[in-house]
């Protein structure tokens, strides 16, 4: 029977079975009728306990008995009563043991064996655990799946394995596996384990359709940045090649002329024009000439006469 104060299937005589079902936890996990129990209070304290030991444990045999329950019409009836839990939002396959009612998220080992016993095989189950550090990752369950009054002279067990949090198809893999391959081992002679079969239930580690959705809305948009960036780069670009400028041109020594940038406020024109030197003379102020970053060349006529010196001032 599996505690769950300790996670652990415990093996019970006849004596602590009836103890167990005395207990609190007891009186959670087996309800017992009113011919095997009956109502005390105690502090308050409602229980039902047994009038007599409610199951009586033989231990006849090592190898397990078959439970009735998984005929065929005896589960069906059973199972009418069940309603499943969804398990499709935790694994993309599932697995159903013999004798359950529903899909689960688990392991299923299944094989025959005129060597263990439902004790040896819970303790390989727990050297398993120990050894692969499971321990709080996995329930399990041992038990017989064949009736004695069956053809079958060899034993044929059932190895179910529960997940105790969230599913993980790699511990599920390992222990499966595992078990698997101890139990093969372990072995004394070809009729010790054969007929083996096991399946795990698997994870989709493919990208989910909302992980695709996400993907492509980001490499849209950065797309869409990428664009708009190159397009104001083009667009800054050409605005710097077609911009025209406030710009005065004066006549150096020899072959150095210098070309000054006017500031486009009035004030600032107006006090730039006056730092040009008296000796130049503006040659005409209505019509202006622009000068674009692109090389130009000007040629200006002198047409003040008596002059000995030219000046230019181009302006928009």
């Amino acid at each position: 029977m599996f505690s769950p104060s300790t996670h652990q299937f415990q093996a019970m005589t006849t004596h602590s079975f009836t103890h167990f079902v005395r207990t609190m936890e007891g009186q959670y996990q087996v309800a017992l009728g009113h011919l095997l129990a009956k109502e005390s209070s105690e502090g308050n304290i409602s229980r039902i306990l047994p009038t007599k030991d409610p199951i009586i444990i033989r231990n006849r045999k090592n190898t397990g008995i078959y439970n009735p329950n998984m005929e065929k019409k005896t589960l069906a009836i059973i199972c009418s009563y069940i309603q499943c839990p969804p398990v499709t939002a935790d694994c993309s396959t599932t697995v159903r043991p013999l004798g359950h009612c529903c899909d689960i998220c688990g392991s299923v080992l299944t094989f025959a064996s005129n060597h263990f016993t439902v004790t040896s095989i819970c303790e390989v189950v727990e050297a398993v655990i120990k050894d692969k550090n499971l321990h709080g990752l996995i329930r399990y369950s041992v038990e017989r799946i064949n009736n004695e009054e069956e053809d079958e002279v060899i034993p044929r067990y059932q190895i179910a394995g529960f997940p105790s949090k969230k599913y993980d198809d790699t511990v599920f893999a390992i222990f499966t596996l595992e078990m698997h391959n101890r139990l093969g081992s372990s072995r004394v002679n070809l009729m010790g384990y054969l007929g083996s079969d096991y399946q795990w239930s698997r994870l989709d580690h493919s990208y989910s359709l909302a992980s695709k959705i996400a993907g492509f809305v980001t490499f849209c948009f950065l797309i869409l940045v990428g664009v708009t960036l190159s397009l104001s780069n083009n667009i800054w670009q050409n605005r710097n090649a077609t911009s025209s400028f406030h710009v005065a041109w004066h006549q150096g020594d020899e072959d150095d002329d210098v070309v000054q940038l006017l500031n486009s406020t009035e004030d600032n024109i107006t006090e730039e024009a006056d730092e040009i030197p008296s000796t130049l003379l503006l040659r005409d102020t209505s019509t202006p000439i622009l000068l674009r970053p692109e090389k130009q060349n000007l040629s200006v006529e002198n047409d003040i006469v008596g002059t000995s010196d030219l000046e230019m001032q181009l302006i928009k």
